[in-house]
């Protein structure tokens, strides 16, 4: 092999090994963004999460704000692409942050789970929704929650913090933090 053919193959092999130490750089930091964007949405959310009234309340006030966690990161081709979950893990999330009809006999369940397509599930016995407010009993068939959009809100907040994070994780990954 001639002088010239051999440089030029030693220069494709550093480029190849270069842009595939390239490709590991960017894959770490598209996990590390994943992580670092769920935790900024995840903060939001319990940030903008309805807080209940002692005595107004069944669960404890900054119950709903305490169960909003994100799920581990999940690699997918190969670490090209990352993703996770973030959300409160109380049944009754969903029924906050959308709102809606609550009536006797009904079970909170998330709309479209597998026990019941339409988010409902009959229990035996219970002909009344019973409850108190501020120590004053309540019976009734049924109530209307209005919507607190709180984890949508989160994320609208969340977008600009969030782009920001992206922009300088990968600046910091493709510069090595120069």
């Amino acid at each position: 092999m001639a002088p010239s053919n051999v440089n030029a193959s030693v220069k494709r092999g550093k480029t190849i090994a270069g842009l595939v130490e390239l490709e590991k750089i960017l894959k770490r930091a598209n996990r590390d963004f994943t992580r670092g964007s769920l935790d900024i949405l995840t903060k939001a959310g319990a940030r903008y999460a309805p807080v209940g009234v002692e005595g107004n309340s069944t669960n404890p006030p900054g119950d709903l704000a305490n169960s909003i966690v994100a799920t581990p990161t999940t690699d997918l081709f190969g670490g090209a692409i990352a993703g996770g979950l973030t959300g409160p893990t109380k049944v009754y999330g969903r029924q906050r942050e959308l709102g809606g009809h609550i009536y006797a006999g009904q079970t909170a369940r998330s709309v479209g789970s597998i026990d019941h397509p339409r988010g409902t599930g009959r229990q035996a016995g219970a002909k009344y929704l019973r409850f108190r407010i501020f120590g004053r009993k309540f019976t009734t068939l049924h109530v209307y929650q209005i919507p607190h959009p709180y984890m949508a809100t989160a994320y609208m907040q969340s977008r600009d913090e969030i782009h920001r994070y992206a922009i300088e994780r990968m600046s910091e990954a493709v510069t090595g933090g120069q």
